[in-house]
């Protein structure tokens, strides 16, 4: 692992949402791009929290992931970065999310509306089209669940067969390893195409 010189003395935050059956590569691939971006210079500070009151969550695969911040205390400007990534389909098929994410929905709209970048994986998407980011915009999933969002948000542009989507400052992507694309995409166009190349080589993963 290399350390280099500061190339941007700006702190960008990345905030993950961690959802009840998170899927942990969804979560962690992205999560350690924008980490080891750090070693060559980047300025990320990571961040993990729930959108209820709960402070851990059981992912998917079992795994606890404890100590979560409270949505509401965050404090993200313009530039900075929420990622949610997919979790089991039981969560967000077989709820009304308006009505059990009520208030994190409302939030994470006002935080777009002020200039925060807002990303899923897989299908984290579903989450960003309850909370009406997506309204009249091209977005992806997991081409598993392409048409199941397409038939739920009539209003959205769904693209298939696409690794990621970006639309203003919203980002959706494919599922699982199209998450980390999608990391190295956002480091690109922060810090340059060799700056990505050379972070994309350390986690020895093809750009």
């Amino acid at each position: 692992m290399t350390t280099g010189a500061s190339i941007d003395q700006n702190i960008i935050k990345v905030a993950f949402a961690v959802f009840p059956g998170v899927h942990l590569l969804d979560l962690t691939g992205p999560a350690h791009l924008f980490f080891e971006a750090n070693y060559y210079g980047a300025a990320h500070e990571l961040s993990y929290f729930s959108p209820d009151q709960e402070v851990k969550m059981q992912s998917s695969a079992g795994m606890m992931i404890g100590e979560l911040t409270d949505f509401r205390t965050l404090r993200l400007d313009r530039g900075d970065i929420i990622v949610v990534p997919g979790m089991e389909a039981s969560y967000y098929l077989e709820q009304d999310l308006p009505r059990v994410l009520g208030p994190f929905l409302t939030w994470l709209s006002g935080e777009s509306d002020r200039g925060v970048t807002i990303c899923s994986v897989c299908t984290g998407t579903f989450v960003l089209a309850a909370a009406g980011l997506l309204d009249g915009k091209k977005c992806t999933t997991h081409w598993r669940y392409c048409d199941r969002l397409a038939a739920r948000y009539p209003q959205l542009d769904v693209a298939r067969n696409r690794l990621f989507v970006e639309d203003d400052n919203l980002l959706t992507s494919a599922g699982v390893s199209s998450g980390i694309d999608l990391a190295l995409h956002i480091i690109d166009k922060h810090h340059g195409g060799k700056f990505a190349a050379d972070v994309a080589r350390e986690v020895v993963i093809y750009l």
